[in-house]
């Protein structure tokens, strides 16, 4: 993205606090929905520098993922990033998807350009605050322009969501005393679907177990040192069934992922290769060990 001067990194990163919020109409014309958003927006709480280093470090969730300790062996200082579809195992063959993503010098998420043909499906910019949390993500996709704010408190944070300056949907994160993300809510609306999820860890604060209304994820690790699981089991609920169970084996800076149905026969392989010069490659077969997908993630 050579569009880009050296001043823009400089400039995601904001220290003045403007106004999150201006109300567009009338207090009568808002939903009570709406007015629990904007007593969000209004919000004064600062996280401080101790609040931002856990979440960042214990969150695990997309907007602030976990760094597992085999991911350091090789770290990346690469401020643009292509990730790019193939159709065949060489990647000689690009498909039509392409992403391009802009990080800081702390490699964290600035800029996401999600491309189809060459043509932009979707934009998203992010603007950090000086502990490098999120304040706010601007979004163009098909469906328009919206703006999410991340709003902070002691025990949770909030993503609310503005279209056309309106407050139209938010979700919460509630956290641990180590600002692990152990439940996650919202209401359904015409922006997301309901969501009522919630974790659990182990005493070393590993993730050990997802469940939503629907399903549950079971995680399991090798032994007390790896903080990467090893194996994960999917159960629908209601009444409880197995569905699958998927185990993750390493060779190096190589990944192999294999899923099983509940009565252990393969449904599909995932491998994953990193190098150290921040490339990561990935395919993805099927039962009969055809080649679904491959992907190149790469410096540009």
């Amino acid at each position: 993205m050579a569009i880009f001067c050296a001043g823009y990194f400089n400039y995601q990163k904001k220290t003045a606090h403007t106004p999150r919020y201006t109300r567009k109409i009338s207090s009568a014309k808002m939903t009570p929905y709406q007015k629990e958003m904007e007593k969000l927006l209004y919000s004064t709480f600062e996280p401080d520098q101790t609040y931002a280093d856990l979440l960042l470090k214990n969150a695990n969730t997309l907007d602030y993922p976990i760094v597992y300790k085999r991911e350091q062996h090789l770290p990346c200082d690469c401020r643009e990033r292509i990730y790019q579809e193939f159709q065949d195992s060489l990647m000689q063959q690009p498909l039509s998807v392409k992403v391009r993503y802009i990080y800081n010098d702390d490699q964290q998420l600035l800029e996401s350009t999600h491309l189809n043909d060459g043509q932009l499906t979707s934009k998203l910019s992010y603007t950090r605050d000086d502990h490098g949390l999120i304040q706010k993500i601007r979004t163009i996709n098909q469906y328009g322009k919206f703006l999410t704010w991340f709003i902070y408190e002691k025990d949770r944070f909030h993503k609310v969501t503005l279209q056309d300056d309106v407050p139209a949907a938010y979700e919460t994160f509630f956290l641990s005393d180590l600002k692990q993300v152990i439940r996650r809510s919202a209401i359904q609306t015409e922006l997301i679907p309901a969501i009522s999820h919630s974790f659990n860890y182990d005493q070393l604060g590993r993730l050990t177990k997802e469940t939503t209304r629907e399903a549950e994820l079971i995680y399991e690790y090798p032994n007390d040192e790896e903080d990467v699981y090893s194996k994960f089991s999917y159960y629908r609920l209601n009444p409880r069934k197995l569905i699958s169970i998927n185990e993750i084996t390493w060779d190096n800076n190589r990944q192999i992922l294999v899923g099983k149905t509940a009565n252990l026969q393969p449904s599909f392989r995932h491998i994953k290769e990193k190098t150290d010069n921040c490339t990561l490659r990935s395919y993805v077969y099927n039962e009969n060990e055809r080649l679904m997908s491959s992907t190149l993630d790469s410096c540009k």
